[in-house]
């Protein structure tokens, strides 16, 4: 049995979803296809998993602060402390974490034994399932597969996975204010600095990054 409501997510998975142009997004100014073009990458290179694993390093032991769901199913997670963050066209100072974490669409929490919940769980579930991840904190940070997919994997054994389920690139994002984002892009690991270009009010991560 599925509600009403569950359906119509269902529904918006399958028909929002645009083919993924990889040789347009690999141009200069072009950041991540699901956070719609607001944000250009400056100094956009590929990472080996080596250096992934080195610049997320730092992001272990964090809490995960902050866990929720859009309308379309996407999982946000803030990590590490909260702190209320002035955003550039926004009229209030909204409580971001020190790093954060969008998976688009399609993602499921696991443990070593069997799947707990997912963006196809019911709303119930789902709620239930992200108040117990804002009990744990990151112990593991890391990517399967030949075109990378993300795991978070949290204290007490539950891992974060994220699976992109349509045409094109994953679409997830590790989105960090000082050290710049990482994505997938072209089938490859990619890190950039990132600057908000949009006219659209900013809600998250849209300070230009420190060191640029």
């Amino acid at each position: 049995y599925r509600s009403d409501h569950e359906g119509e997510r269902r529904s918006r998975h399958l028909h929002s979803v645009e083919p993924l142009d990889s040789a347009a997004s690999a141009q200069p100014g072009v950041g991540p296809k699901c956070l719609n073009g607001d944000y250009m990458p400056i100094n956009c290179t590929p990472l080996s998993m080596s250096v992934f694993k080195r610049m997320t390093h730092w992001l272990l032991g964090m809490p995960v602060a902050s866990a929720s769901t859009k309308k379309d199913g996407s999982l946000f997670l803030e990590l590490g402390e909260l702190d209320r963050v002035l955003l550039s066209g926004a009229s209030s100072r909204p409580l971001m974490g020190e790093a954060a974490i969008l998976m688009e669409w399609t993602w499921r929490a696991q443990n070593r034994r069997r799947i707990l919940f997912g963006s196809e769980s019911s709303d119930r579930q789902i709620k239930k399932g992200l108040a117990d991840l804002q009990k744990r904190t990151v112990t593991s940070i890391s990517c399967a597969g030949e075109i990378p997919e993300l795991l978070i994997t949290l204290s007490g054994g539950v891992t974060i996975h994220s699976f992109f389920a349509f045409q094109g690139n994953p679409h997830w994002v590790l989105m960090t204010h000082e050290k710049g984002w990482i994505w997938v892009n072209d089938g490859r690991l990619v890190h950039a600095l990132m600057l908000r270009i949009s006219a659209i009010p900013a809600t998250r991560f849209g300070r230009l990054p420190a060191t640029v």
